[in-house]
């Protein structure tokens, strides 16, 4: 039987073995996960427990800065962990903002 090149490009079909309890598996799983300063898991939070904010409405809440907080919410829409709603809301100006949400 003829083993089956794998092409360097093509998707992955399975998970590689690993064993999770290993504490070299362990650190690596660490390694992997997303990181977050603590502006980003504020800006979270704050999106989460009020289910969708605009930019102003979290300003405010979070008594932050403007520039710190669209960073913070732009990063974390970029790491797919908010999502345009699809709902507007007026700021004080009267402009239409968006509403982020939590995926």
């Amino acid at each position: 039987m003829k083993a089956q090149q794998l092409n360097l490009f093509s998707p992955v079909q399975e998970i590689p073995p690993h064993r999770r309890h290993g504490r070299t598996s362990v650190e690596a799983e660490r390694l992997a996960a997303p990181k977050f300063t603590r502006h980003q898991k504020m800006v979270l939070a704050c999106i989460h427990d009020h289910q969708g904010l605009t930019d102003e409405e979290g300003q405010e809440l979070m008594g932050m800065a403007g520039n710190s907080y669209r960073s913070a919410r732009d990063t974390l829409w970029k790491k797919k962990m908010i999502r345009d709603s699809g709902g507007c809301r007026k700021t004080r100006s009267g402009r239409r903002a968006v509403v982020w949400v939590v995926v």
